[in-house]
């Protein structure tokens, strides 16, 4: 079983390779990270903040895969059914637990299940970013994947709505963001059977689009 895993898991680093050759090119822009004072962080350690789609799947998770990918240490702290507010109440114990110098977020989701304000979750994604910057930790931020099936006429509205401020909220910022909506848009079948949650492909490309902004 556990030969299975690693098997799985080589061949999901093996496709990420392949989705990295069609990702732009981003060596016109500056090393994220370069110059930066990390005060007493770790430059080195990644912390990866968010729900189920952060906590992934039985097999493996994004911050697993993009581990690999940056031979560096992600924790994954993603929490399943985890919403904003609660990630906003326990980033400050987060960070001061693993004094990372990446915080990668990725929240919205259940907030979208749950019917939140997308304006209440970006004040609350804003309370996130803050704790990052002022811990001398880099803050980076994706927007969320769409729902498919039964669910996208229901949720999908409400996605676009968030997505729109997330983008907003990064550029209000000055922080880099990770575009997942619209390459899941593309690319539906990256998303399980629930119409919620990546398959092992879909966490594989979510780890490619934070590795094409980190790198």
């Amino acid at each position: 079983m556990k030969m299975i895993r690693v098997c799985r898991f080589s061949a999901l680093v093996a496709t990420v390779a392949l989705l990295l050759c069609g990702c732009e090119d981003s060596n016109n822009q500056k090393t994220l990270g370069q110059g930066y004072d990390f005060g007493s962080n770790d430059r080195n350690l990644y912390l990866a903040v968010g729900d189920s789609i952060t906590y992934g799947s039985g097999s493996t998770s994004y911050p697993e895969i993009l581990s690999s990918m940056l031979g560096k240490p992600v924790i994954n702290e993603g929490i399943r059914g985890e919403r904003t507010h609660s990630g906003a109440a326990r980033i400050d114990e987060e960070l001061r637990a693993y004094h990372p110098g990446f915080l990668l977020i990725m929240y919205g989701a259940n907030d979208v299940v749950h019917q939140y304000s997308p304006d209440r979750v970006k004040e609350l994604l804003r309370i996130i970013i803050k704790a990052a910057k002022d811990n001398h930790t880099i803050p980076v931020i994706a927007t969320i994947t769409p729902h498919i099936a039964y669910r996208e006429e229901i949720f999908n509205p409400l996605v676009k709505e968030l997505n729109t401020r997330i983008r907003r909220l990064a550029k209000e910022e000055g922080i880099r963001l990770v575009e997942l909506q619209t390459l899941f848009d593309e690319h539906p079948e990256y998303i399980g059977d629930d119409g919620l949650h990546p398959t092992d492909e879909g966490l594989s490309i979510i780890a490619a689009q934070f590795f094409d902004v980190l790198r």
